[in-house]
């Protein structure tokens, strides 16, 4: 089930984005807000993430941070944010599959 021993995840979206779950989640709050045509939302949401996302998002850092490729891993990928032009060209090089799924074909 986990990886022995366990490492960090530097690869696909990991290696855009240090907290891609977080990410998608602030897509769909941000979503929520325009659909909702209220201009309290966002700034209500905004607080939910300053005071709860952001702070489990430094410990999750705190605790990586003890990984050998984690200052390499840290300098070159943002909090939460990817680099879309970096992503757009990851797709369009390697496409939407991952790695281990051409493994599992050969």
């Amino acid at each position: 089930k986990y990886q022995h021993p366990r490492s960090l995840i530097t690869d696909g979206f990991f290696s855009h984005c240090r907290n891609p779950n977080y990410f998608g989640e602030i897509m769909i709050y941000i979503g929520y807000g325009l659909w909702s045509c209220s201009y309290i939302v966002i700034p209500l949401f905004s607080t939910v993430w300053i005071f709860i996302f952001l702070p489990n998002m430094l410990a999750k850092e705190a605790s990586m941070s003890r990984y050998p490729q984690w200052q390499a891993w840290h300098d070159r990928t943002s909090l939460v944010c990817p680099w879309l032009p970096s992503l757009l060209k990851d797709l369009y090089v390697k496409g939407m599959g991952s790695g281990r799924d051409k493994k599992k074909q050969t």
